[in-house]
């Protein structure tokens, strides 16, 4: 099943502070040469493999996640970049199995759901909080983990960006 990632992006975040300091520290680039495509989606494919690490260290969660590609908004305005990745039915039932055991998860996916359920001055929902709670066809279960993903990386967010910037400039001079 695919899911959205919404990893952070890389408008004016941690991310695109590790590339531009590798850029910063190779004299010899030239900057209006670098395919930032290129390193984006090499960045992003790190991220997933380190975004795996940091669900076993920190939840105990062995999962599999395949990068299936990177999304990039036309715009920076309302969105930023999100991965999109592969997990398999057997991992998505490893998350259900951790959510059912630790409450503080359970309450803030539930909360979480409500929020991205709930229309506002400015947003307009496109799901309903029951329907994607309970996973009800396709579009919401990705919803739902989507959702999931969100709660588990923004817990320990600084855990988060520890182990997913880790070796990142690796992949940035892979690229260059």
């Amino acid at each position: 099943m695919k899911v959205v990632f919404n990893f952070g992006g890389f408008y004016h975040s941690h991310y695109s502070d590790v590339i531009d300091s590798v850029f910063e520290d190779e004299t010899d680039t030239i900057y209006d040469e670098i395919d930032f495509n290129k390193v984006h989606l090499e960045v992003s494919k790190a991220i997933v493999v380190k975004f795996q690490e940091f669900l076993k260290d920190t939840y105990d969660l062995d999962i599999t996640l395949e990068f299936v590609s990177l999304d990039s908004p036309k715009t920076y305005n309302f969105a930023t970049n999100t991965i999109i990745l592969n997990i398999f039915k057997k991992d998505l039932l490893k998350i259900d199995l951790l959510i059912e055991s630790n409450d503080i998860i359970k309450d803030l996916l539930e909360s979480k759901i409500q929020d991205v359920t709930t229309s506002r001055d400015g947003y307009i929902a496109f799901y309903n909080y029951n329907d994607v709670i309970n996973k009800k066809d396709g579009n919401l279960k990705t919803a739902y983990y989507e959702c999931v993903f969100d709660v588990l990386r923004t817990m320990n967010l600084d855990s988060y960006y520890d182990t997913t910037l880790d070796g990142l400039s690796e992949s940035v001079y892979s690229v260059i």
